[in-house]
């Protein structure tokens, strides 16, 4: 059947768009009408609880939380420094970033339009040496078959301790504003769910690399040539497009009354059960897992609250910015257990004294697609495009 030629000429201008503009100007992906099921509601609620235990305890405290068999308990990860030698072991990849396309990832001002944000905050929104932007691939881009065609991913293996492996596709692309003490998380695609798009089943958890969570990759970033790691400010997600996370905003907005606006937007304090849910979804966990489990680096640091809002532009299609702000932790009272004030504190949080352990999980995918088609979403679960845990 032939398309009519005005629905072909749109279709036509449509597609040549998505080769110039940013694919947040063409395709809606936050809907406020959209919101949480109970069922996801109450399970990052919880979640986020959890995590803000987590955070306001000691490294043992937080320990016993994930239910850490060391002596003493300890929720302190097993990769430190600037894992160079663990990244090129477990053959993730810096892919380069400077070409001028890559550059603009970190134009906060031009690109992705957040300027009263950024000048809210007192940071420097333009490209540069302030805004260092990363790209980190769990495959080699070089690497050519027999016949000089780039190699599949589910074709590249590599050993590691006599075991063999396959490359999975994942995919972390971040900005680091060190100076401003920012990590703005961009386009996130894990190794779970890099390796079920490679290879067209489900992969178990044996089979993907031992280093694979984003907080873990993020913290061998924040490291390098870095003079003041306890410099850490805020959390940034620059156009959230996981379709549970963007739910999970919209409940919040609703029972709050309010709707998605430009900046200052809406902020939920972690008292709040919206700044738990949204902590606890894909695109919060990460971060709290960055500092439960660097207690000894950074000191005991915790999430305060989110703000949620929008560019400034006004365009059909804007994706929500999800802002966590990073601050010390209240200091205990003196004469008080530490113990005791982490079990009140988690009442205080919405928590229960008996919970079951955090897990940290793979994060779904929150890969951002730049190009406009019909399958506005990659990826097999209602997660979607664009999201990331642990």
């Amino acid at each position: 059947m032939k398309l009519p030629f005005a629905l072909l000429a749109t279709v036509l201008v449509w597609n040549v768009l998505a080769l110039v503009a940013p694919r947040s100007k063409l395709v809606p992906r936050f809907d406020e009408d959209d919101v949480a099921s109970n069922e996801l509601w109450q399970r990052v609620t919880c979640k986020g609880g959890r995590l803000i235990a987590a955070m306001l305890g000691s490294d043992e405290d937080a320990g016993k939380l994930i239910d850490d068999k060391r002596t003493p308990s300890s929720a302190s990860s097993v990769w430190q420094g600037d894992l160079k030698s663990e990244l090129s072991k477990w053959k993730w990849f810096d892919i380069p970033t400077d070409d001028p396309d890559e550059q603009e990832r970190g134009n906060h001002d031009g690109y992705w339009h957040v300027e009263s944000a950024i000048e809210a905050l007192r940071l420097n929104g333009k490209p540069g040496s302030d805004n260092v932007v990363y790209t980190v691939q769990h495959s080699n881009p070089e690497l050519m078959d027999s016949v000089g065609h780039h190699a599949p991913v589910a074709s590249q293996t590599y050993d590691v301790d006599g075991e063999k492996y396959t490359a999975t596709g994942a995919s972390y692309e971040f900005v680091i504003n060190y100076k401003g003490g920012v990590i703005y998380a961009q386009d996130i695609l894990s190794p779970m769910h890099g390796a079920r798009q490679e290879w067209y089943r489900e992969p178990q958890h044996k089979e993907l690399p031992h280093l694979n969570k984003f907080s873990d990759v993020l913290w061998g970033y924040w490291v390098r040539d870095n003079a003041n790691i306890k410099n850490i400010k805020y959390f940034w997600v620059e156009g959230v497009v996981n379709i549970d996370t963007n739910s999970i905003i919209a409940t919040a907005l609703k029972a709050a009354g309010k709707t998605l606006a430009v900046w200052p937007g809406t902020t939920f304090d972690m008292n709040t059960e919206a700044g738990k849910a949204i902590l606890g979804s894909d695109n919060g966990a990460s971060f709290a897992w960055f500092l439960i489990q660097r207690k000894a680096q950074l000191g005991n640091k915790w999430i305060s609250k989110v703000t949620v809002f929008y560019s400034d532009e006004d365009f059909s299609g804007n994706d929500p910015h999800l802002l966590f702000h990073v601050e010390d932790t209240p200091p205990l009272q003196s004469g008080k257990k530490a113990s005791s004030v982490l079990r009140a504190r988690g009442r205080g949080q919405g928590l229960v004294d008996k919970v079951p352990p955090i897990e940290q999980q793979s994060p779904r995918n929150f890969r951002r697609v730049h190009v406009f088609n019909s399958a506005s979403y990659l990826g097999s679960s209602r997660g979607g495009s664009n999201a990331f845990v642990g």
